[in-house]
């Protein structure tokens, strides 16, 4: 197998990716800590971890799964699923995402 010398192109591609990158969780983390989209966040029945942080990707199949409260079945459209149904999420104060306490 061949392999290609690094140029200095991918050096400053690697800088520009890691800089983004960077820039992307500082202001996620950002928005964590002062809870800027509160509302529309509590509306979703996310915690400010699920929202602000958890960027979770699902594979694309159609997915259904059970409630861990109340057993109801939940469909997705991805593998990205959730713990609890959104009533129960309201009900128990609990995230839906991935089950904790909303604050």
């Amino acid at each position: 197998m061949e392999y290609r010398k690094m140029e200095l192109l991918d050096s400053l591609s690697a800088k520009v990716r890691n800089k983004s990158y960077v820039d992307e969780i500082t202001k996620n983390l950002l928005s964590y800590y002062a809870d800027v989209e509160k509302k529309e966040r509590k509306n979703k029945h996310l915690c400010r971890y699920c929202y602000y942080i958890d960027a979770k990707i699902g594979g694309f199949a159609i997915t259904t799964v059970i409630c861990a409260n109340c057993d109801k079945e939940m469909s997705f459209k991805n593998t990205c699923v959730d713990v609890l149904c959104n009533e129960c999420a309201e009900k128990l104060g609990l995230c839906k995402r991935c089950g904790q306490k909303m604050d």
